[in-house]
Formats: structure tokens, C-alpha cells, sequence
């Protein structure tokens, strides 16, 4: 999540545009981020709740499909770049919201890609691919992965220090 929210950094917008908008792309890309795990059975999305009620239950997904597998996938990306910038320009929202949601849901699969079990990219080709070599491959939970969420949390702060003294 922490790392979606970073991906603002990355969207091309005008300086004005992203602070009129920061906070929401923040959250719209940290929301994102978390959604290719909505297959996975203790992700941290399936602690959304509204009025107390869970928003996912990933009994059918879990069913239909593997854990980093097509949620995963480049073509996973493309679906969600394609029904976002669609949404925004049947709704009039800013573009600036589909890259935020686009990124931020790339962001988890590219992160993925540097622990041990690899992603399924290329789907439906099942091999299950890397972005590291081995030997920088790290498991989830473990030192290298909570230096990169210290490293995330702190690109929001900067985003926020710089979102306040503009």
C-alpha cells in the first residue's frame, strides 16, 4: 500500500494538478496497490470494512485463481489502465486518478517480483517470473522487505512536507 502511494511520484501531471489532487491519488494508489492481492487468503484487503462489513470476500477469486497469478499479470495492469481512464473520462474525473490507480496497482506485482516465489507476468504462461536475481531475492516480512516499507513510508512523508510548504 505504502509503496501505490509512492507511485504519485511517478505520474505525469502538472505540479498544480498534483497537489490540488495529492491526498486522493495517495489513497486511490495505496488503495490500488492492495487490490492484486484479492486472491491472496490473509491479504490485508480483506480487512476493508464498511459500516462493519467486509467490502471483499475472496472465497470465489480464491477459487478461480492462484495467489500472484493473472491478478498479477501485465495484462491484469492493462484492464485495470484501460477501465480506469475510462471511468474518468465517462465520469469527468481528472486523468490524473487512472494513472494513480494504474500505478499504484503495478506497483504490487513489480514489488512481488523481488521475493522468492515470483509472479506470474506473462500470464496465462504459468511459469512464474523474477525481477532480481536469486541471490537479491527476499521473503516477505523480512529485513529487505520492511527497509523497503520504512523506505516507502518515508516518500509519503516527503510527499506530505512538500504537499504542506508548497
Amino acid at each position: 500500500m505504502v509503496a501505490g502511494a509512492n507511485m504519485v511520484w511517478l505520474i505525469p501531471a502538472s505540479a498544480e494538478s498534483l497537489f490540488q489532487y495529492g491526498p486522493v491519488l495517495m489513497a486511490v494508489a495505496g488503495f490500488f496497490a492492495l487490490l492484486p492481492d484479492i486472491e491472496a487468503q490473509h491479504a490485508k484487503i480483506h480487512s476493508v470494512r464498511v459500516a462493519g462489513a467486509r467490502v471483499f470476500d475472496n472465497t470465489i477469486v480464491r477459487s478461480v485463481v492462484n495467489h500472484r497469478g493473472p491478478v498479477h499479470s501485465i495484462l491484469a495492469i492493462i484492464i485495470v489502465g484501460v477501465l480506469t481512464v475510462w471511468l474518468c473520462r465517462r465520469y469527468a474525473l481528472p486523468d490524473e486518478l487512472a494513472w494513480a490507480a494504474t500505478l499504484g496497482y503495478a506497483s504490487h506485482p513489480l514489488i512481488d517480483g523481488f521475493n522468492f516465489p515470483g509472479v506470474q507476468y506473462l500470464y496465462p504462461w504459468k511459469r512464474r517470473l523474477h525481477l532480481v536475481p536469486k541471490f537479491l531475492r527476499f521473503r516477505v516480512k523480512s529485513l529487505p522487505d520492511e527497509l523497503l516499507f520504512v523506505a516507502g513510508v518515508f516518500g509519503v512523508l516527503m510527499y506530505g512536507f512538500v504537499y504542506i510548504i508548497r
